[in-house]
């Protein structure tokens, strides 16, 4: 997760700097797998600047589940304490109000709730790209800027539950997608890492909402490239 696009190419870092993230074997082939990139606006034109070929996998996730997931990850950094001095020092880019919002004068974090409802004020002022629990999960909108700089056939989608399902058969997938030589993944440790834990599920009424706010936007995704196993 190198961050670059989305966040160091803003802050005065160099191409040339980036590249040094994938020095090595030359025989292995190195990926950047930031999940920013596919919502952070202007990253797409960014990113074909640099690399106008480049094949790009984009993997989604159900987004009620995605963005409860995010709001635990917050939630964690939050109750942890030893992020918030480096959230706070962290360089945050105009529109951002991820610190403010959810950090800065709290003794206790907020809930998924009253986050939600955050974020729809945002939504409904037009103000700022960040937090995005609920608009990460808007996943056409995001595609769309991609189309318009790469090409479809450039663009490998995936489903959050194959990745994790139907490990060896997205496996393949992808060397085909780069036209990479068979591999033998037999032996791939297919254990789940960096899985967080939950202090409970999601309430029901919020997945209601959520299902709701999605419903329309997730039927014009499936329109346009196909039911997804996320």
């Amino acid at each position: 997760e190198a961050g670059f696009f989305n966040r160091d190419i803003h802050l005065g870092k160099s191409l040339s700097q980036y590249r040094k993230n994938f020095l090595g074997d030359k025989k292995f082939l190195y990926l950047d797998s930031t999940p920013e990139y596919l919502y952070h606006p202007g990253t797409e034109k960014m990113l074909n600047l640099a690399y106008p070929d480049a094949k790009l996998i984009v993997l989604l996730r159900n987004p009620i589940d995605r963005a409860y997931s995010a709001w635990n990850h917050y939630r964690q950094h939050f109750e942890s304490g030893k992020y918030i001095k480096a959230i706070k020092e962290k360089p945050r880019l105009d529109g951002s109000h991820i610190y403010a919002l959810f950090f800065q004068g709290r003794s206790v974090f907020p809930s998924f709730s009253e986050c939600i409802e955050m974020e729809v004020e945002l939504i409904n002022n037009n103000d700022g790209f960040e937090p995005a629990l609920l608009r990460r999960g808007l996943y056409l909108e995001q595609l769309e800027k991609y189309w318009g700089y790469f090409k479809r056939d450039n663009i490998l989608i995936l489903g959050f539950r194959d990745l994790s399902e139907n490990t060896m058969e997205i496996l393949k997938s992808i060397e085909k997608f780069y036209a990479l030589p068979e591999h033998d993944w037999g032996s791939i440790n297919v254990t789940p890492k960096n899985k967080r834990t939950y202090q409970q599920g999601i309430e029901k009424d919020d997945r209601l909402l959520l299902e709701k706010f999605y419903e329309k936007p997730n039927h014009k995704l499936f329109k346009e490239v196909g039911e997804i196993n996320w």
